[in-house]
């Protein structure tokens, strides 16, 4: 079974944000984590594993080269200032309060109350090609 098919797997408890780890799913274009967000607590992100892009796999930091095809429609990203398959993190599904979490973020904290979503950075229809997961692991700075 793939790690976000269980039931609980990328749903903590509503309690905290704090020491949780979570697979987050290439090929969906926002994953609801179930953690909960409060402005208040800053956190700490860091991601491991891979996923790709058709054949270009890459990590949670993205691909640093893209392919000709990607370069063309490079504008068209949902995150276009970042890299494709990056993992980028919003509050609600909100793409106002999107940021990039990469490999890692040492501190961030949320502009508001709600649930963190993430996502890899790709072109709207295109994420039926993509594949595998990175592991986001949440902690206090």
């Amino acid at each position: 079974m793939l790690p976000w098919a269980s039931r609980d797997a990328g749903h903590p408890a509503p309690d905290t944000a704090l020491n949780r780890t979570i697979f987050i799913p290439a090929d969906r274009r926002l994953f609801r984590t179930g953690v909960p967000l409060d402005p208040t607590q800053p956190l700490r992100f860091t991601a491991t594993g891979r996923w790709r892009d058709l054949h270009l796999g890459a990590d949670a930091g993205g691909i640093a080269e893209p392919n000709a095809f990607q370069r063309l429609f490079a504008r068209f990203k949902r995150i276009p200032q970042a890299r494709y398959m990056a993992l980028i993190g919003c509050v609600d599904g909100d793409l106002a309060t999107a940021f990039v979490i990469g490999t890692g973020l040492p501190m961030w904290a949320s502009p508001r109350a709600g649930e963190l979503c993430c996502f890899a950075n790709d072109v709207p229809g295109f994420y039926w090609n993509n594949s595998g997961w990175v592991s986001l692991t949440i902690g206090a700075p």
